[in-house]
């Protein structure tokens, strides 16, 4: 950084904001798919002991509308 030319600190500070961002932005990418991924796991294990032809339906559109509302948007 050069500590005479005040546009190098604003540049150097708008790169360092935007690797923040970036890092935030991907632990938050994990954080919703690790979420999504548990919610289908468990749809799996309800379907899996379902017997009822509805309640599984059930389970595959939670697993779905979960996918589609949270992570594709």
């Amino acid at each position: 950084m050069n500590a005479t030319n005040p546009t190098s600190k604003t540049i150097d500070d708008e790169v360092q904001f935007a690797r923040l961002r970036g890092a935030d932005s991907l632990r938050m990418m994990r954080r919703a798919l690790a979420q999504a991924l548990h919610v289908v796991e468990d749809r799996v294990e309800r379907y899996e002991a379902a017997d009822d032809l509805a309640e599984q339906a059930e389970c595959v559109n939670v697993a779905i509308q979960r996918i589609c509302n949270d992570l594709l948007p």
